[in-house]
């Protein structure tokens, strides 16, 4: 489906979606009240939920509609030069690195491309993905991705990793359950991960 139509069938999906009260639509009301300072009208409120969604749904369309075509996604992709030195960084150096990424926009568009570029990193992902999460982690491990699902064993083998200056890509996003620590996110104690600064300063290593 040609761009130009696939953004109107993605527009009217994500419309779809922000009309109802699933839990995504839900979390995504409380998450751009809370972003854009607690004080949006219902008005504002319902377009900045419109929005995300119908970003979120055209993401996903770009992922799939490019994914066969590594030649447009880094037509697409524009990485500033302070960025290539990481993408264009030997798998092992004289020193580790943390890169620690958001989910932002078209995460794994991103990471498709800089990954066929050459990117070589270990990436920790959620242990056990199902659902779409697990075509996701699919699509990464097809491309030769390095990925490891998060465990205490997995950690230990980051330590090892970045000892030898290898990279680790972690989220910093992703929710996690009673976590020991809680960072504050947008002015509120929020349920992050913190795994990759115990990493970081384990080995010594720059984030």
């Amino acid at each position: 489906i040609p761009p130009r139509i696939g953004y109107a069938i993605c527009d009217f999906i994500g419309d779809w979606i922000a009309q109802g009260d699933s839990k995504v639509t839900r979390a995504v009301r409380l998450n751009q009240w809370v972003v854009r300072g607690a004080n949006l009208e219902k008005r504002g409120l319902d377009q900045a939920v419109q929005e995300t969604l119908r970003n979120n749904v055209r993401d996903l369309y770009n992922l799939y509609h490019y994914i066969q075509d590594p030649n447009e996604m880094q037509h697409m992709i524009s990485i500033n030069p302070e960025t290539r030195k990481w993408v264009e960084r030997p798998e092992f150096a004289d020193r580790g690195l943390v890169i620690v990424g958001l989910h932002l926009s078209n995460f794994d568009f991103v990471l498709q491309s800089i990954s066929q570029q050459g990117f070589k990193a270990m990436v920790l992902t959620i242990p056990d993905p199902q659902g779409g999460r697990r075509v996701e982690y699919e699509m990464r491990r097809k491309i030769g991705m390095n990925l490891v699902p998060a465990s205490v064993n997995a950690l230990r083998h980051g330590v090892k990793h970045l000892e030898q200056g290898g990279m680790i890509l972690a989220g910093l996003d992703h929710p996690v359950i009673n976590p020991k620590y809680h960072p504050i996110f947008f002015g509120y104690p929020a349920s992050l991960p913190t795994h990759y600064i115990s990493l970081a300063l384990k080995t010594r290593v720059p984030v």
